[in-house]
């Protein structure tokens, strides 16, 4: 089994292989820059001879994480899709009221473009009957040999969020959407994978105090290592022996800031480690994924 964490530019994209067939966390951006190596997701997925994909998650609907989805799920066979928000309302409308922003306003350029994506997966799935889940805090999955314990908003909280946008796709504002799109942060899907020992932590930026965190080899930092991204309370409890922070060449919007990777060298000195920080804009000769695989850690190139 192999884990690749995509270098698809400022945005994020997992994919664990088991020979022709993989589990998929996120898809990414649509808008990569080749020269430093990015890669779409359905382009990696081809170029490593994926056949079928037996899950896709998606922690939030964030354009950098949701926009490379719709293309794997037209172009592949999709056993089952999960995501922290599932809801058959269509988001017409919202687009419509953001639309005027989108020249001016980055976010809610980005906003829209993640909406249009959402609803466009959503029809594909239907169209080819593929069962789409809505997962919460606590939740827990098994593929392959490998656990997937979930963390986030609890199931109460996770129908009130669901309740929310709902409510924002029938009586849109655009002080409500501007909300709304701040807190999806807030509402991201954190994960557990067992075997793999690796916790993924979407964009999740606050909570982990009340979870119960287990040990994990491997860390990626939240929200692209932002000045948010690097949770005490997780990193304590996790003990990881790296950290991975999926970020673009450029570090784009303060993404593998300096006073992360200050702190993760602290970490690593303090506990006599070795500084295993991997960010996936920055591997080396423009590298298109970070490769993990029986333990060892290499720059992976397509062919």
């Amino acid at each position: 089994m192999k884990t690749y964490f995509l270098n698809v530019g400022y945005g994020e994209s997992i994919v664990i292989q088991n020979e022709d067939r993989c589990i998929i966390i996120d898809g990414g951006s649509v808008d990569i820059n080749a020269k430093y190596g990015e890669v779409s997701l359905v382009d990696f997925l081809k170029s490593i001879n994926i056949k079928s994909v037996d899950l896709i998650i998606c922690t939030h609907i964030h354009d950098d994480h949701i926009a490379g989805l719709l293309e794997v799920c037209k172009q592949y066979d999709v056993q089952k899709f999960i995501c922290n928000m599932y809801t058959t309302t269509s988001v017409e409308d919202i687009t419509r009221v953001i639309e005027p922003l989108c020249s001016t306003n980055n976010s809610m350029n980005l906003f829209s473009k993640a909406l249009f994506c959402y609803e466009e997966i959503l029809n594909v799935l239907h169209t080819k009957n593929v069962p789409i889940e809505q997962k919460s805090s606590g939740d827990k999955i098994s593929i392959y040999d490998l656990e997937i314990t979930f963390y986030g908003l609890d199931s109460e909280q996770s129908k009130e969020n669901t309740k929310k946008f709902e409510k924002i796709c029938k009586t849109p504002e655009i002080d409500s959407i501007i909300q709304y799109d701040k807190n999806l942060n807030a509402t991201s899907l954190a994960m557990y994978i067992s075997k793999l020992n690796i916790f993924l932590t979407g964009d999740l930026v606050q909570g982990y105090e009340k979870f119960d965190i287990p040990q994990s080899d491997i860390l990626k930092l939240t929200h692209h290592g932002q000045q948010d991204g690097m949770s005490e309370h997780l990193v304590s409890k996790s003990n990881p022996k790296a950290f991975i922070i999926c970020a673009d060449n450029g570090r784009k919007y303060g993404s593998a800031c300096d006073e992360i990777l200050n702190r993760c060298k602290e970490y690593f000195e303090k506990n006599n480690l070795d500084n295993n920080v991997y960010i996936t804009g920055r591997l080396g000769n423009n590298a298109n994924a970070l490769l993990i695989e029986n333990g060892t850690y290499k720059s992976f190139f397509m062919c």
